[in-house]
């Protein structure tokens, strides 16, 4: 598929810990802190034309709400992993990695650079003793910087979402724990939850099929580059599997039926299926057509249709 770059806001300078969202103006005009202050929703103009504490980052919100600059959880994941070196330069590396996969804990990733206990033989050595007693002390100045680059993330992310999405945020009831602690990937996959509509006081159904109807129909903008679309591609799909609807990625028609229950056969028919819809959903003319051409040479019994998302992508 061809590419063009998508229109985007230059950022300006950024967020730090103190000046992200726990520095944001309350509707009084005083300042207040993210997790405490009063909801204010704002006009309707207001939540269009939001950009949040750092212009260029993208914005959070309800589903309900439409700023412009509105983004998924994964295409904001992939400009904070090129802009953290700027941000939080002292653990950028580590940092990274988070956003790579919320899975993975920061502290963690810094507790296995934590230099080993010399040997006997080595503490013989004055020299050794004394590079080993600077590799501590660093060690020790990397955790209280990524402390402190943690905090920094989470006032970032906050400052990006809209005030009705905060809202709804804090009435977690791990949200100040985990803020205070710097859970920043717990942050954004609450983010990702809340601004699906994923929540209790959604009906269940209600969910269920507007995350079906946001999946089958993701379709690539005018303007949109291939990564931004298969972003808000994987996005929809990843609320889909939050809201129940995973088992629609495949079906035991297509396979037969000694395979009906292995793992790997049904994560390839789900690429498949994905990379059909990526195509599908293609820019018509700046892809070329390529999804009506690829069912005309079907029709001639020639199947081209690309098998994984990598595939798709090309």
């Amino acid at each position: 598929m061809s590419e063009t770059p998508p229109a985007s806001a230059e950022g300006s300078s950024p967020a730090t810990a103190g000046t992200g969202s726990s520095g944001a103006q309350g509707a009084s005009g005083t300042q207040t802190t993210a997790h405490n202050s009063t909801y204010n929703p704002g006009t309707y103009k207001d939540i269009l034309n939001f950009e949040g504490d750092t212009p260029g980052l993208g914005v959070f919100s309800l589903p309900q709400e439409k700023p412009k600059k509105k983004v998924t959880v994964e295409v904001f994941r992939d400009t904070m992993y090129d802009k953290v070196a700027s941000l939080t330069p002292e653990c950028a590396n580590i940092i990274q990695k988070t956003l790579r996969d919320l899975t993975i804990d920061p502290r963690a990733t810094l507790s296995k650079k934590m230099p080993r206990d010399l040997t006997t033989e080595e503490e013989k050595s004055k020299n050794a003793v004394r590079r080993n007693d600077l590799l501590l002390k660093e060690h020790v100045k990397q955790g209280f910087d990524l402390e402190k680059n943690l905090s920094t993330l989470c006032s970032i992310i906050l400052g990006q979402c809209t005030e009705g999405l905060k809202t709804q945020l804090k009435t977690d009831a791990e949200f100040n724990r985990k803020i205070e602690g710097g859970a920043f990937a717990w942050l954004l996959n609450r983010i990702s939850e809340v601004s699906s509509g994923i929540t209790s006081t959604m009906y269940a159904w209600e969910s269920y099929d507007d995350a079906i109807a946001n999946f089958i129909g993701t379709r690539q903008k005018d303007n949109e580059d291939v990564e931004h679309y298969v972003k808000r591609f994987e996005g929809a799909r990843d609320r889909l599997c939050l809201a129940g609807g995973e088992h629609i990625l495949s079906s035991p028609k297509f396979i037969d039926s000694a395979n009906r229950s292995d793992p790997a056969v049904i994560k390839q028919q789900q690429e498949e299926y994905m990379s059909y819809l990526v195509i599908k959903g293609a820019h018509k003319k700046r892809s070329n057509y390529l999804a009506r051409d690829l069912q005309n040479r079907m029709h001639l019994g020639i199947d081209e249709f690309p098998k994984t998302m990598a595939q798709a992508r090309d």
